[in-house]
């Protein structure tokens, strides 16, 4: 059985107490009253990152806190399933935790990832999430996303493992956002990132990004492209043909921002690309068949019902929509 966070947390300031250690008010005990609160969910976040990045020592400690739980989470499991035993008391490994005495075998970089963890969201198909950062930035995650981000007072770095964010970035330290091979400094401003399909899309509404790492992108960074920079107004597109940049307008502007709102906006789209583009939020997905790939829809729509967009399809085009449990195919009409 997982032992309460609130019992864990007081064997641990007991088992630093006394003649371990000389004052009450030691980091291990601060560590493990942050780690107790941040388990609780009453921690004050913003708050915690500045004791952990105040001094090298809060996050070592912070680090061999967290190692220790998991190993007793992984002593509670093996006891209950009988399946062994530990030859370390739970007072014997409480102390070892806090002082180092068992996982220095782990090895200093153990302790050094874990104090240098990123935080991370995401969203699953068709969920949209808006998270305020520790700087009062805004991050807001579309459909299928996950985004990381790490944030001292010396830099903010954000990585874009897949989907599409739009960032609002106060001022602050140099801020860095990454995505598949490419790496880009933003000042502050507005931004919508996106990374699908092995395609990475970045549009600056305002502010301005300069690209100023990548190595590969399915084949060759194009030539020139270090140092690029994406102005406001503009975007730029990485693909396995190259980096294309180009001014946006405001229907552009409108229909990269309408999923924020829940929506999904097509300006005389393929109807292929339209549905490729709505199946990011379907769990169901459109099908369409071959001969009627090429034809142009548009319209404004809900990202949560493709009702109104299948009606409008079948109406404009003469289309026939057939749905059923495994998802909805398009075809001509009969």
């Amino acid at each position: 059985m997982t032992r309460p966070v609130n019992e864990w947390f007081w064997q641990v300031r007991v088992g630093i107490r006394g003649d371990e250690a000389e004052d009450g008010d030691t980091v291990e005990a601060q560590a493990a009253g942050w780690w107790s609160r941040l388990q609780l969910d009453t921690a004050d976040r913003e708050e915690f990152r500045r004791w952990r990045d105040a001094d090298a020592r809060h996050a070592l400690a912070f680090a061999r806190v967290q190692a220790s739980w998991e190993t007793l989470g992984e002593q509670d499991a093996l006891a209950a399933s009988g399946q062994g035993q530990t030859d370390l008391s739970r007072r014997r490994l409480l102390k070892a935790a806090c002082f180092g005495a068992v996982f220095v075998s782990a090895g200093a970089g153990l302790y050094s990832t874990r104090a240098l963890a990123w935080d991370h969201a995401s969203t699953g198909v068709g969920e949209l999430r808006r998270i305020a950062l520790p700087d009062a930035s805004v991050l807001e995650l579309n459909t299928d996303t996950a985004v990381s981000w790490h944030f001292t007072s010396e830099s903010r770095k954000l990585r874009l493992d897949r989907g599409e964010i739009a960032l609002s970035l106060a001022r602050g330290a140099p801020a860095m956002l990454s995505g598949g091979p490419v790496t880009l400094t933003l000042s502050a401003g507005r931004f919508n990132a996106r990374l699908v399909d092995q395609r990475v899309g970045l549009t600056a509404l305002a502010g301005r990004a300069i690209l100023t790492g990548g190595t590969s992108l399915l084949g060759g960074m194009p030539g020139g492209a270090i140092g690029a920079a994406v102005e406001a107004g503009h975007s730029a597109d990485l693909t396995a043909n190259g980096l294309t940049m180009q001014p946006t307008t405001a229907e552009n502007r409108a229909v990269l921002t309408a999923w924020q709102s829940g929506d999904i906006v097509f300006l005389n789209e393929r109807l292929e690309d339209a549905a490729n583009e709505y199946n990011r939020y379907l769990s169901r997905k459109i099908e369409v068949a071959p001969e009627l790939r090429d034809l142009r829809v548009g319209g404004r729509f809900t990202t949560s019902d493709p009702s109104a967009f299948l009606d409008a399809v079948t109406l404009a085009l003469n289309a026939r929509v057939d749905t059923n449990a495994q998802g909805t195919r398009i075809s001509a009409a009969r």
